[in-house]
């Protein structure tokens, strides 16, 4: 049966913030009952689909993830043969969608920042008419994708953009409209993903992947994404 085709939503800026992650900064801040950028308080607001949280707030939220206890990226699971299995069917029923949502979900609780599994969820609830919640994945969706981008140029080693997943690195070229040929390890810190020619597109871009690496399983799988993606996508419906 014919898989489901889906293309992601096209990547905006939403504010001029960008920096380069500072992770002391970010730990001082994140740990600090005082401060705005408390974790528990933002993650929270970010469960709860809060779109009020600005880009400075995603920079605090993402890369204060790599502090958390739940933070596990090479343990992580992609989305389950079972969801994958619903995207075989010619026509999805509103059971299927519902399923849908459950494995969403779950995938979420290994990486709550996935691109790709908030782009599933801003999808399923557009077909079932839950605007609501369409565009609260909607929009946390378009904020990790903003703040990854934020994080530097990409264009050179010296300043790559900071994941803190394989796999959202390859979700960010998939919304740029690049098309990965080969991945490289260049130190212990940064690989560059060499790109398909495309006219007037960059050759490739630089990744800093550290920290993924901070708390390494001795029985983690380390290896990387092969191909530029591993889910197709849809364009959510925008109201």
């Amino acid at each position: 049966m014919k898989i489901l085709s889906i293309l992601i939503a096209l990547l905006y800026s939403l504010t001029t913030f960008a920096q380069v992650p500072d992770n002391d900064k970010i730990k001082s801040e994140i740990e600090n009952p005082q401060s705005k950028f408390y974790y528990p308080n933002l993650m929270a607001r970010f469960q709860l689909g809060d779109t009020t949280l600005n880009s400075e707030d995603y920079h605090y939220l993402y890369y204060g993830y790599a502090f958390s206890p739940s933070y596990r990226p090479l343990e992580a699971n992609e989305l389950s043969d079972s969801a994958l299995l619903v995207f075989q069917k010619p026509q999805l029923s509103t059971e299927d969608l519902h399923n849908l949502v459950i494995y969403a979900n779950r995938e979420l609780k290994f990486d709550p920042f996935s691109p790709r599994t908030l782009n599933l969820l801003t999808f399923v609830y557009g077909e079932l008419g839950d605007s609501i919640n369409e565009q609260k994945n909607f929009y946390k969706m378009r904020m990790v994708l903003n703040t990854i981008q934020s994080s530097g140029t990409g264009l050179k080693e010296e300043s790559p953009m900071h994941i803190l997943f394989f796999t959202h690195s390859n979700d960010l070229l998939a919304t740029l409209k690049l098309q990965m040929a080969k991945r490289t390890v260049i130190s212990r810190s940064c690989e560059y993903i060499q790109l398909l020619y495309q006219k007037n597109k960059p050759k490739g871009m630089y990744f800093d992947f550290s920290r993924i690496y901070w708390k390494k399983p001795s029985n983690a799988d380390q290896k990387r994404p092969k191909g530029p993606m591993q889910f197709n996508y849809m364009q959510p419906t925008r109201k």
